[in-house]
């Protein structure tokens, strides 16, 4: 009797749906804001995400952090997604947030 052999089970797809980013081909990726964290004295804002158990942080040198932050906090309040672009793909670093239809 001959012994099957078993299928390979398919690769983890992150639920998130991603987009390429067009200057340096690092990926958007949709999430939903589940808490924002802001102490006062830290240098980031961290932020986490339904879709991610990591917490990503946001640079308060960042020259875009405002506009971040409050985008963020829209999407948190309306409980909607946001596409986010983080410096590097293993990256926690989030460098730019977009609003998502």
């Amino acid at each position: 009797m001959k012994k099957r052999r078993r299928r390979s089970k398919a690769r983890y797809e992150p639920l998130a749906a991603t987009s390429a980013d067009t200057a340096g081909n690092r990926p958007y990726r949709l999430m939903t804001v589940a808490m924002i964290r802001e102490p006062q004295q830290q240098k980031a804002v961290e932020v986490a995400f339904s879709e991610s158990a990591r917490f990503y942080t946001v640079l308060r040198a960042n020259p875009k952090f405002e506009s971040i932050l409050a985008e963020l906090r829209d999407a948190k309040k309306e409980h909607r997604a946001v596409r986010v672009l983080l410096d590097a793909p293993q990256s926690n670093t989030i460098s730019d947030v977009d609003r998502w239809a």
